[in-house]
């Protein structure tokens, strides 16, 4: 809760949880992570993460992130990065980033995956991103899997997958925007409904 960088043109990252572990699928659940900022005038550069994943297999589980603010940032609720036995295990999960910026193309994210040959299996979650930019496009979005290659490594279903704000587009996945909750055809029974976050 509350970590917070105030200085003008700050542009490193603030980081709820950090994880780096081993291929033996450890456990990260039931942390709830609020309150990161980054307040500097010029902080256009800055990036909160409410967790980064930078190395080993995970399991994600019960855990609720909450970013936001009206200050330029890039914001990412869950960041998974590229390696090798990158296998993501992500259920039952609360991602909310919200808040409203008048310009500028920094990006948000609920979930973010960059890994592209590992397992992704993804259930039973909320990812909702209202952020809005005036006047943006393409900017913000409930999930962004960049690339995915290999065969049976993705699995994605029962989600609720929101982007409502100026600027949001539902999803990105392999290159492409996605406007619609059913990824691939993988995702058959995921929604897009609000949930009605209180402020």
């Amino acid at each position: 809760y509350n970590p917070r960088n105030t200085s003008d043109n700050f542009s490193g990252s603030i980081i709820g949880l950090y994880y780096a572990g081993n291929n033996a699928k450890s456990s990260v659940n039931g942390n709830f992570i609020y309150g990161l900022a980054a307040t500097g005038t010029n902080s256009v550069a800055a990036t909160l993460y409410g967790t980064k994943v930078d190395k080993g297999a995970f399991r994600f589980t019960n855990n609720l992130i909450s970013l936001g603010g009206n200050t330029k940032a890039n914001i990412y609720g869950l960041y998974v990065s590229t390696g090798t036995s990158m296998n993501t295990y992500v259920y039952y999960n609360t991602i909310q980033i919200s808040g409203s910026v008048s310009s500028g193309t920094n990006l948000s994210s609920a979930i973010y995956i960059a890994d592209k040959s590992s397992i992704r299996d993804i259930r039973n979650n909320i990812f909702s991103n209202t952020r809005s930019t005036t006047g943006g496009s393409n900017l913000h979005y409930a999930y962004y899997m960049p690339a995915v290659t290999g065969a049976n490594t993705f699995t994605s279903n029962y989600n609720n997958f929101i982007a409502s704000g100026t600027g949001g587009t539902l999803g990105y996945y392999n290159a492409s925007n996605v406007t619609s909750t059913n990824i691939t055809s993988v995702d058959a029974n995921s929604v897009s409904i609000n949930p009605a976050f209180g402020a």
